[in-house]
């Protein structure tokens, strides 16, 4: 799972995000507190 500090929109022009999005299976939420409540349901799944 990754908190990403970079705003959503921007994800998808950055090579390394898009990377790290990949390794981590889709598995990446925005460091924000809606961010943080959907990464924390996914771990507790």
């Amino acid at each position: 799972m990754w908190l990403n500090p970079v705003p959503q929109p921007h994800w998808g022009y950055t090579h390394s995000i898009s990377l790290i999005r990949q390794l981590f299976g889709e598995r990446m939420y925005p460091l924000n507190l809606e961010g943080i409540d959907h990464a924390m349901r996914e771990l507790v799944r």
